[in-house]
């Protein structure tokens, strides 16, 4: 279809159009508002422990479905898997520096989105990958995968992983810090945060429409960085890398509280 349009319009209307699809997308502003203080949430009764409503969850299902199986159909049977993208799937790199088959606990993984690349990307088996969500998904992703190492819960395990990940996920989670302790008891290493939504602002809430819920606007965390250093040093963790990931569009927010990009950390135990 692309190719049709190419050769139908002239060059310079191309361009154009280019111009007015890129400008349009760097007006969109996906964050409002600056909440500094849970309790001054309007409607805060209506969550439990995450920022989602059952609607939400319910509905969340069937679009990380949509997801997975574009990524499957994509990267299926390609010696380059094009979903391994170093800037954020960091956890096939860190799997394949290791020297024993690795154990992983996925909190907030959707459908496989970061158990994908490991599965395309990584060449050293898993002894284990447990991915935590709501209960709508680990149906769903039951149904995608029959992999024997692969393992959805609604709960996290009474048992020990070498690698905790959370990926894009706890910014959703109410006591964040409480989530940090139930993780850390259960891990024996590692514990990996991509795209985390932190920078040197204060920690507040924001409301957003995700790249996959564009017309809901669900609250989040915005995380200070050094006050989840912070916490994981109290949980016994030390840590050993620190990078950027995606960028957050947030250039109408006032600098204090605005964040350029999210980040990557990785923490030894």
């Amino acid at each position: 279809m692309k190719s049709i349009i190419k050769r139908i319009l002239p060059k310079y209307l191309i361009t154009i159009i280019k111009g007015i699809i890129d400008a349009h997308w760097g007006c969109y502003q996906p964050f409002k508002g600056v909440i500094l203080n849970l309790n001054d949430l309007p409607g805060k009764q209506k969550y439990n422990q995450l920022f989602f409503t059952d609607q939400h969850l319910a509905r969340w299902s069937n679009i990380a479905v949509k997801h997975t199986s574009n990524l499957i159909n994509q990267n299926e049977g390609k010696f380059i898997a094009p979903c391994v993208k170093v800037d954020l799937d960091l956890l096939p790199l860190l799997i394949s520096t290791q020297e024993k088959e690795q154990s992983v606990l996925d909190w907030g993984g959707a459908t496989g989105f970061s158990y994908l690349p490991t599965k395309f990307g990584c060449l050293k088996k898993l002894k284990k990958y447990v991915i935590i969500e709501s209960s709508d998904c680990c149906k769903a992703g039951e149904n995608m995968f029959d992999d024997n190492s692969l393992i959805f819960s609604e709960n996290i395990p009474n048992e020990e992983f070498d690698i905790i990940l959370i990926g894009s996920a706890l910014q959703y989670a109410i006591d964040y810090e409480q989530k940090l302790r139930e993780l850390s008891a259960v891990n024996k290493k590692w514990f990996l945060f991509t795209k985390l939504p932190a920078g040197e602002n204060p920690t507040y809430i924001s409301t957003t429409g995700s790249e996959y819920l564009l017309e809901k606007r669900d609250p989040m965390y915005i995380f200070n960085v050094y006050e989840i250093i912070k916490i994981m040093e109290k949980l016994g963790y030390k840590l050993v890398f620190k990078g950027a990931a995606g960028v957050l569009n947030q250039w109408k927010f006032e600098p204090k509280y605005r964040v350029e990009r999210y980040c990557n950390l990785l923490f030894e135990k």
